[in-house]
């Protein structure tokens, strides 16, 4: 048996304990955020436009960044304060259908969801870790039943010790 000098274990030991402490905290500086959109047949994805601007860095959106139901969209690093816009627009033909915006509040170790969604009824009646949601109008020829509108819903969790809902 070959016996390991005192020093050499615990060099290694603190270098394993830097590590995980290096691990753990690594997210705790981020701050994050996603937008999902549950398409209906009268309001394809293809009609929508999503802007996220953290002051810093305005972004535009594309389709395939915006998630849908069961799929997150791409992730956007933002900054870790001051404020967060969100910006929707349906848009067919050069007319507007719909439109809506909010602004959030950016903070670290934070990862934001937002939501697009048509319903008639508040969605969030049913939804854990919801923040805020408001409802904007939607053209009657694109609704399923007169009282439709789009709703903008965001919720957030803590990404280095999330809530488990």
């Amino acid at each position: 048996m070959t016996l390991i000098p005192v020093s050499i274990i615990a060099q290694r030991t603190l270098a394993a304990l830097a590590a995980c402490v290096l691990l753990a905290c690594g997210g705790r500086d981020e701050a994050l955020v996603s937008v999902r959109y549950a398409d209906i047949p009268q309001l394809p994805r293809n009609l929508l436009t999503v802007m996220l601007s953290d002051g810093a860095r305005p972004r535009v959106l594309g389709p395939d960044e915006i998630g849908a139901p069961g799929r997150s969209g791409r992730e956007f690093a933002t900054r870790r304060k001051g404020e967060l816009y969100v910006s929707f627009r349906f848009a067919a033909s050069g007319v507007i259908l719909s439109a809506g915006e909010a602004t959030v509040p950016l903070r670290s170790d934070w990862r934001y969801g937002f939501d697009i969604r048509v319903d008639s009824t508040n969605p969030t009646r049913l939804c854990f870790g919801c923040i805020g949601a408001r409802a904007f109008p939607l053209a009657a020829a694109y609704q399923r039943t007169a009282r439709d509108s789009v709703w903008l819903i965001w919720g957030g969790n803590y990404i280095r010790n999330p809530v488990i809902y």
